[in-house]
């Protein structure tokens, strides 16, 4: 006999295949002693939605290792596999379904040793629960159960309606809710696991720990015994008591290793699309997760004092603190509470996610940080009005890299250090907004709206390339808030009122390089009141174009060098430090080999309102081609000098 005979319901004439005088049968019908296929009706299992047939199905799997299952309802309290047997249907008209509480509709387990070579595949599996509502019937059923197994196949299934919601404490239900599939290593390492093509639906449960479509855990006393080469794919997983697929482990247990997932679709979801807590080395590639976290069929989140609507776990994708070295590609989140939600999960990559309509926010930390050697690239964030702020680590080693990414709302920087962020598209305000930001780069970003600094942090940060498009590309528009050596480098200003605004106490030595600054309406680089210190430490080699004032800075000014700049068209002055008022003085203060090349109305502007001005250099400047006032410079700064220059 070929051993892929058990698709033929006629085979052997209809004889008991050699399994003697078995469940159900008489013992006067044939053996045929050489087959290792059994179709279950033939010893003894009904198939008609009344009879218990564990018994009658058990005997076929304890005596043959191929079993087929034809169409029909066969009502069993759950199915213990063995070593080389293959468990097959005929799709979703062969259906197993749960008789019994604590069921394991398919348990492919063995305390006394490891079970390896098994394949089930072909059959609908229901768990007997919600049955006229979720909660009735059938509790704490498995759709299939794997642990200290090798080699395992499961494909193609069907599983639904395992588990029920307890009647009054929704979070109360380890006795209650339900699994589609659980492989874990509690009870034993797997290895080499493969869940493929399966559709599961209705699976109870009330968050706490029950009520996932798909589960692989580790949880094994013993750390090293973890789950080694678990492979999900193009599986389909669809109204949850707690998340569609989940990847699980706690120290000090041991947590998953090595699980590959591939094309999952996850929808209404009363938590997670998938959550990672905690996995090392795993991949989740290809992915479509909606209504997750927002899900209230079962209960509804923002209303249990455990969970609330800020709950982390409430996400397309959610990450715990211990995960490492984790890779999330190619996915699309849409309608759930949270996008992605941050733990300190440390050497993970997201890669070519689209986040759209979320509730709360595209990201979200909601853990204690964000991990070290995270990697965000091109992560498009299209919910609006949403405000992401997941960047948070108080690691002087984050090195946190979000590359090619976009945002549609606001965005936050709540306390982070070393990030780098290249060719970022920020469609709303960039926020600085902690005292621990310190020494981020910005590389190739486009702003559209304002850079807002809102508040003192460590400086040091860097943006090279950058466009700024909002009305105060980057708006130090708060006093008393001081940030330190900021450092903007080739980078365009365009179509502001204002490129660089600041007010007093607002900014110490900043650097401004090689920049352009183009159709400015108000001020290029305006500040309010430098108060007698270096709010700018170097502004060299930009150019000014189409602007209205091209720098101007307000009141007494100190070891700022102004240098190498180019002037066109501008309406207003070039450079200017007005309103030195009494009791200030602006000193040590060098305007160097700057020129006005076109179209320009007025070129340097020192004014003395009643303080002083000394020590200063004005050399090498050009404004001869200016049609107003070429300089406007007040007596005084008699121990500096002013010369070599075209005014």
């Amino acid at each position: 006999m070929g051993r892929r005979a058990y698709y033929d319901k006629q085979m052997n004439g209809g004889r008991i295949l050699g399994l003697g005088t078995p469940v159900g049968l008489s013992d006067k019908q044939a053996v045929d002693t050489n087959s290792t296929a059994v179709n279950v009706k033939w010893v003894g299992a009904k198939g008609d939605a009344t009879t218990d047939d564990t018994a009658a199905i058990q005997y076929a799997i304890d005596n043959r290792d191929y079993i087929y299952i034809p169409k029909g309802v066969y009502l069993v309290s759950g199915l213990n596999l063995r070593s080389g047997v293959k468990v097959f249907g005929e799709g979703a008209s062969s259906i197993l379904k749960a008789n019994t509480d604590t069921a394991r509709v398919i348990n492919v387990y063995s305390a006394g040793s490891v079970i390896t070579d098994v394949q089930v595949c072909d059959l609908r599996i229901n768990g007997g629960g919600q049955t006229t509502d979720k909660f009735t019937g059938i509790k704490r059923a498995y759709g299939v159960y794997i642990s200290n197994a090798q080699n395992v196949k499961i494909e193609r299934l069907i599983i639904e309606k395992c588990g029920v919601m307890h009647p009054t404490t929704v979070i109360n239900d380890v006795n209650h809710g339900g699994y589609g599939i659980l492989a874990e290593s509690r009870n034993g390492e797997i290895r080499n696991v493969r869940i493929s093509s399966c559709t599961i639906t209705d699976i109870a449960g009330g968050g706490m720990q029950m009520g996932d479509g798909i589960l692989i855990n580790g949880f094994n006393s013993n750390t090293s015994i973890v789950p080694h080469n678990i492979v999900v794919e193009n599986c389909h997983v669809e109204r949850v008591g707690r998340h569609c697929y989940s990847v699980g482990g706690e120290n000090p247990e041991s947590l998953s290793r090595n699980v590959y997932m591939n094309n999952l679709y996850g929808k209404s979801a009363s938590l997670c699309g998938i959550d990672f807590e905690e996995g090392i080395q795993c991949v989740l590639d290809g992915f479509k997760f909606e209504n997750c976290g927002n899900y209230t069929y079962y209960y509804d989140m923002s209303s249990i004092t455990e969970y609330g609507a800020q709950y982390h776990l409430s996400s397309g994708v959610a990450f715990g603190n211990l995960c490492e070295g984790t890779i999330i590609r190619n996915g699309f989140i849409s309608g759930c509470n949270y996008g992605l939600t941050f733990g300190g999960a440390s050497n993970v990559l997201y890669d070519t996610i689209r986040i759209e309509n979320s509730t709360q926010s595209d990201m979200a930390l909601r853990l204690a940080r964000m991990g070290d050697n995270t990697i965000l690239y091109n992560v498009k964030c299209m919910t609006t009005g949403k405000t992401v702020s997941p960047f948070y680590s108080s690691s002087d080693t984050s090195n946190i890299l979000v590359d090619s990414c976009y945002f549609a709302s606001q965005v936050n920087l709540p306390g982070i250090k070393y990030a780098r962020f290249n060719n970022c598209v920020f469609n709303s305000t960039f926020n600085f907004t902690s005292v621990d930001n310190t020494k981020n780069e910005f590389v190739g970003c486009k702003f559209n709206q304002n850079v807002e600094f809102t508040i003192s942090d460590g400086g040091f940060h860097t943006f090279d390339k950058c466009r700024f498009l909002g009305s105060k590309g980057m708006n130090f528009g708060t006093n008393g808030t001081y940030v330190d050596n900021v450092q903007v480098v080739l980078s365009e200003f365009r179509g502001n009122q204002y490129g660089i605004y600041s007010v007093w106490t607002s900014l110490k030595n900043m650097k401004v390089d090689n920049c352009k600054f183009i159709g400015n309406t108000v001020a290029s680089i305006y500040h309010a009141n430098s108060n007698n210190e270096t709010p700018f430490l170097r502004i060299s080699g930009n150019t000014f174009l189409g602007t209205v004032d091209g720098i101007l800075i307000n009141q007494a000014i100190k070891y700022a060098k102004i240098s190498e700049n180019t002037f066109r068209n501008v309406t207003g002055w070039c450079i200017a430090n007005q309103n030195i008022f009494s009791g200030t003085s602006t000193t040590d203060f060098q305007i160097l080999n700057n020129q006005a090349v076109s179209g320009c109305a007025n070129g340097i502007q020192i004014q003395v309102a009643t303080g002083s001005h000394d020590y200063n250099i004005i050399s090498g400047n050009n404004m001869r081609i200016c049609t107003g006032t070429k300089a406007s410079i007040s007596a005084g700064n008699s121990n500096g000098f002013q010369t070599q220059n075209f005014f």
